[in-house]
């Protein structure tokens, strides 16, 4: 059966990354959350896509420049609306702490070693390895390998390459999901995935018409900015 995740929380009605946007993905009862993590200059996870905090908070600069402190002081919600005023940049330890069990953690590495160990210990902290993906290259999923054996993949490596070719590196490295783009994606390549015991994800789908499509074609989680469509498409109104 065919699962929502949610894009950076569903971005369309809330600010991306942020804990409103989390909160309102919980609230519809969505099966996965995808979010981004980078390392700020005195080392904190912050949950944040771009490299710089320009397009989505009052301030500028590089994440690895600034300190979680200087952080905390922008404004991560008025960009998008000013319902959102004030909605600081959350840290992954703050996000980890409102998610239930349930719901799987779609969480794509924006950094090198340093992020890699720094996640690891906090999700191993809080004994949530099992709901927790690892959104990575392949550097970071080796180094992720060799310190917890068990953690669970999602190759980012060949995304974007011709789908054989993506696959096969998915089947090589041993990474239990991979993450097509909606262009790449095809009912072969889907069955393909399953025969070989891989999961497959799709970045992503937002109207009905095209949802109906994937899940025929038996896609296990579909990204989204509108999980609350994606969920009605689904028979699972929020």
């Amino acid at each position: 059966m065919t699962g929502c995740c949610a894009h950076r929380g569903g971005t369309e009605k809330t600010p991306e990354n942020t804990l409103p946007a989390f909160e309102a993905a919980l609230e519809l009862n969505v099966d996965m959350i995808e979010f981004d993590l980078r390392v700020t200059a005195d080392g904190h996870v912050v949950v944040m896509h771009d490299a710089t905090v320009d397009r989505t908070t009052d301030g500028t600069g590089e994440i690895a420049n600034l300190t979680l402190e200087q952080l905390k002081r922008l404004d991560a919600g008025s960009w998008h609306s000013l319902r959102f005023a004030g909605t600081p940049v959350p840290t992954l330890d703050e996000v980890l702490q409102i998610m239930p069990p349930s719901v799987l953690l779609n969480m794509e590495l924006k950094g090198g070693e340093r992020l890699v160990e720094r996640v690891l210990e906090q999700v191993t902290a809080r004994d949530m390895m099992d709901q927790c993906l690892l959104a990575a290259r392949a550097d970071q999923a080796a180094l992720a390998r060799s310190l917890q054996p068990q953690v669970q993949i999602i190759d980012m490596q060949r995304q974007g390459d011709a789908a054989d070719l993506y696959i096969a590196h998915t089947q090589q490295t041993g990474a239990q999901f991979l993450q097509f783009f909606r262009r790449q994606v095809t009912e072969e390549a889907v069955a393909r995935c399953h025969e070989l015991g891989i999961t497959v994800n799709v970045f992503k789908s937002d109207e009905p018409e095209d949802q109906r499509l994937l899940i025929g074609w038996g896609v296990d989680f579909i990204l989204t900015d509108r999980p609350d469509v994606l969920l009605k498409t689904l028979g699972r109104p929020g």
